[in-house]
């Protein structure tokens, strides 16, 4: 803008003189003592005019460098001024990202720390729970070995009472045959009976499990309270059913020999009938009763938000998160 202003002026003059010059060459046509006065007196307007546009000139000019200083003297400043907030605002930067580190390091290792601690508490329960089942184990089977010896020696006396009373049977394959019946039921009622204890006893071990899980739940913040109390009547029932089952075990099955051959067929039927019936409702009610609280307690835990998703630490982790990871 400035140098259009000094431009228009320089212009200006030059169109000025050039007028002046003109009207001197006009006078100039009529010489004469006055003309060529007037002509000197219009050769140095024109001159000193010129000057004083040169010496406006050369101030504007002299105004637009002091200008131009200034501005850059003040575009300096700003710079140094922002580059210095610039570096104030990096190094507060700096500071807080080094304070997050440092805030970050403390509690991964506070976490690592109840972490380790949640997994030593954890298995110390585990440990615990199988320690305790296993005490029910040998308690139990301690229990039937003594009612087995028992059983046994009541069966060997029934067995020889029962052969005495075959000695009514004049047919030999008769004879066999009641013998291999009377062997039939008695094994019979041991086979299922100790198969149903063998799932008694994974039972429990589930439920051991269950706990595990539920001990996992409740350190990761989640109720457990339906789970607990579902896992103790199941132990409840399977203790019921290892009860019958122990009597069940102490029964045996024995026929009376008829005075009639023709009536060995309707008697042989009845022990038959009479273990079908103690077995039935063993299975039908004990068993299914235990069997059927478990479900309920695996049912319980599935109820739990994220159960399935807990760690050793007592961290639930994320699926999602987990699958990404193992993607890269």
């Amino acid at each position: 803008m400035k140098k259009l202003i000094i431009n228009s002026i320089i212009i200006t003059s030059l169109v000025a003189n050039g007028s002046l010059l003109a009207l001197a060459q006009e006078v100039d046509l009529t010489s004469s003592p006055q003309v060529d006065s007037v002509k000197s007196a219009v050769r140095y307007k024109a001159v000193e005019t010129r000057e004083a546009v040169k010496t406006e000139a050369q101030k504007l000019r002299d105004v637009e460098e002091r200008s131009s200083d200034v501005m850059r003297a003040k575009t300096t400043e700003v710079k140094e001024a922002a580059s210095e907030r610039v570096g104030e605002i990096r190094e507060a930067a700096k500071m807080q990202v080094d304070a997050a580190r440092d805030i970050a390091r403390e509690q991964k290792a506070e976490f690592s720390k109840k972490a380790a601690e949640n997994r030593t508490e954890l298995k110390t329960k585990m440990e615990e729970r199988r320690k305790d089942a296993e005490e029910r184990r040998v308690e139990l089977k301690t229990k039937l070995e003594e009612r087995k010896a028992e059983v046994e020696k009541k069966r060997e006396e029934q067995k020889t009472e029962f052969k005495e009373k075959l000695q009514k049977v004049r047919d030999e394959k008769k004879k066999q045959a009641l013998e291999r019946l009377d062997k039939k039921f008695y094994d019979l009622n041991q086979k299922l009976a100790n198969h149903w204890l063998d799932a008694l006893k994974r039972f429990e071990e589930l439920l051991v499990k269950l706990s595990a899980r539920a001990d996992k739940a409740e350190t990761a913040g989640r109720d457990v309270s339906a789970t607990r109390t579902a896992v103790q009547r199941a132990n409840a029932a399977i203790g019921v059913a290892q009860v019958a089952l122990e009597n069940q075990l102490a029964k045996t099955y024995v026929f009376e020999v008829p005075e009639q051959e023709g009536e060995l067929r309707s008697e042989a039927d009845k022990p038959r009938v009479a273990l079908a019936r103690d077995l039935n409702a063993l299975k039908q009610g004990e068993i299914r009763a235990a069997h059927q609280a478990v479900v309920d307690a695996i049912t319980a835990l599935k109820g739990v938000p994220d159960a399935d998703k807990v760690n050793d630490s007592g961290e639930v982790e994320n699926s999602d998160d987990k699958d990404g990871n193992n993607s890269n």
